[in-house]
């Protein structure tokens, strides 16, 4: 697996005329912060709590959601799946969807 790599290099003060963080910080009091949070991440990991971490490995779910998938095909000809990123994302697109571009004018 491909470790994930951060830039943060537009959040620094050098990089923002004074208006980021320090970069010594880096090396103390967000070093430690950063170290708390993986240390954290892992040990919810771990425990079962945020297992979305295993499903690119999951075959049998996907295998059991490719069933599931197949059995609807027997009832609709066409499905949609909102995947949202946020607390009305979903419904936005649904809306815009079905409503139109001047649906409110």
């Amino acid at each position: 697996m491909t470790l994930v790599t951060v830039d943060y290099g537009n959040t620094l003060d050098p990089n923002l005329g004074g208006r980021g963080f320090d970069p010594q910080r880096l090396e103390t009091d967000l070093a430690e912060a950063f170290k708390e949070a993986q240390e954290d991440v892992e040990a919810r990991r771990a425990s079962g709590e945020m297992g979305f971490f295993a499903l690119p490995e999951a075959r049998e779910t996907a295998r059991t959601v490719q069933e599931v998938a197949d059995g609807f095909g027997q009832w609709f000809e066409n499905l949609v799946v909102l995947g949202i990123g946020g607390s009305a994302l979903g419904t936005i697109t649904l809306r815009d969807a079905l409503l139109g571009p001047v649906w409110n004018e």
